[in-house]
């Protein structure tokens, strides 16, 4: 019998991550003891304001851990059973692996996922405008942290602190400690994939007027397709997705949190 995968996990909540977390991950927690072929251990990441913070401590606690991957899952990701697939036959060089996950651009008024790619998926079928990255694993330029595996191995390589904000002159932000975080693990030639085999819920607060223009104009255009297109503007280097429908519903993923919605 193969030895089980053993795996660490932070979880991201109270201050920085204003105090809750979705219940979905208080099940799969208490799921997991009866899966087979995973050993873990669940560890709070707790008080620690900006969120960065949380994630360096966190990962330069447990880069020498005797585990096989090191986990973070935010406070409001919706987490499923077959989480843990995400990094189950993973590639040998892959450092970083990320489940399927997207996150609301207000700025935008738009669904994005979370992947950053330089080479947009191919298209299904011949002349059609649908496209689709094919079942597995896909090396990725960079990735959110809703939900990330790396291998403690990439911790040890790649300079302390992990996490870091990019500020201008004035102070104003203008990169995010996920993507810098990626920089810095290709640069010295780690690998990032994105597997499509699990995909994880991602709930934030919505501004619903923006949200049904977004709806809009978007339902009807392509009869009910769906659309991948490379997004070269967005600072993240995400792929966009619009998801149209026959009906007026608005997609789950872009649903208000139940937490903040009135």
């Amino acid at each position: 019998m193969s030895e089980p995968l053993k795996i660490v996990c932070g979880v991201l909540s109270t201050y920085e991550r204003h105090g809750w977390h979705h219940p979905s991950i208080t099940q799969f927690f208490a799921d997991l003891p009866f899966q087979t072929g995973y050993a873990f251990r669940m560890v709070p990441i707790n008080n620690f304001q900006p969120a960065a913070s949380g994630r360096n401590v966190f990962c330069k606690n447990f880069k020498d851990a005797d585990c096989d991957w090191v986990c973070m899952i935010d406070n409001d990701m919706a987490v499923p059973a077959n989480l843990f697939d995400t990094v189950k036959d993973a590639p040998a060089d892959a450092g970083i692996i990320v489940p399927t996950f997207y996150l609301w651009d207000q700025s935008a008024s738009k669904v994005t996922l979370c992947w950053g790619v330089d080479v947009e998926p191919a298209q299904m079928v011949l002349g059609s405008p649908v496209k689709s990255f094919p079942p597995g694993f896909h090396e990725l330029t960079k990735c959110g942290t809703g939900v990330i595996f790396i291998r403690p191995s990439l911790l040890r390589s790649v300079p302390y602190p992990y996490f870091k904000y990019v500020y201008n002159e004035d102070q104003g932000m203008v990169g995010t400690e996920d993507i810098q975080f990626c920089f810095k693990a290709r640069e010295i030639g780690h690998k990032i994939y994105g597997n499509t085999a699990v995909k994880v819920g991602h709930y934030h607060s919505v501004e619903l007027s923006m949200l049904w223009g977004w709806a809009e104009s978007v339902y009807g255009k392509n009869n009910g397709i769906s659309v991948y297109a490379l997004d070269k503007n967005s600072p993240a280097g995400v792929v966009s997705e619009i998801e149209d429908a026959v009906g007026p519903t608005v997609p789950l993923v872009a649903q208000a949190s139940p937490a903040t919605a009135t």
